[in-house]
Order: C-alpha cells, then sequence, then structure tokens
C-alpha cells in the first residue's frame, strides 16, 4: 500500500515563510524590527507616532547602516529604513554624489 503525506496549509505556509526569510540578506534576519510588524515603517506620513517608534527602534538597531545602505542601493522610495524616510535618503544620496568643492581645488592646484 502507498501512503501519501499531505501537507496542511498551515505547514505549507509555514515552509514559505522559511524560505523567504532565508532568502532575506543576513542583516534583516537579525534587524531590531524584525517581527515588529510592518506598519510603523510605512507610515502614511513621516511624522506622528507610528514613525516616531519606528526610528526609536532603527535608533538602536546594530545592522541600521546596512540597513540604510541597503535603502539607498536599491533606490527605495517608499519606508522608512535605516531609521531615514525616502525624503531624507534622497537628500543623502544626493550628498554622497557631490564631489566635497575644498578637496577639488587642492586637488588641481600646481604646487602651490
Amino acid at each position: 500500500m502507498v501512503t501519501i503525506d499531505l501537507i496542511t496549509p498551515l505547514e505549507d505556509c509555514a515552509r514559505d515563510v522559511i524560505e523567504i526569510d532565508l532568502l532575506r540578506p543576513r542583516w534583516m534576519r537579525n534587524a531590531a524590527c524584525r517581527g515588529q510588524g510592518f506598519d510603523p515603517w510605512f507610515p502614511p506620513t513621516e511624522i506622528g507616532e507610528e514613525a516616531d517608534f519606528a526610528r526609536r527602534v532603527c535608533s538602536g538597531c546594530h545592522v541600521r547602516p546596512e540597513c540604510l545602505d541597503y535603502a539607498l542601493a536599491a533606490g527605495i522610495r517608499h519606508g522608512l529604513w535605516g531609521g531615514l524616510s525616502a525624503k531624507e535618503r534622497a537628500a543623502l544620496a544626493r550628498s554622497r554624489r557631490q564631489p566635497a568643492t575644498a578637496d577639488a581645488g587642492r586637488r588641481y592646484a600646481c604646487g602651490r
């Protein structure tokens, strides 16, 4: 007789969650926001209780730099990542792209 093991929907769902989790970068698996839900990190406005809560969690997170770098590299334009809003990340990205003007003058000075 052949027996067929049936997988319950709950077991199937748990397997999907585990597989998705394993595909995430390691820093995501170690982030302080893990298990906190999504709403605080994707609030309707950048100010308010939800955003403040998310920023507090981010401020104490040891993988905050990796989170911020991920959002900047991926060009994510929504939510709080690394404790910064989309507008704050855009300003940071612009400032990182601009060369330092004081250094540029020294770099091309010929023996002066």
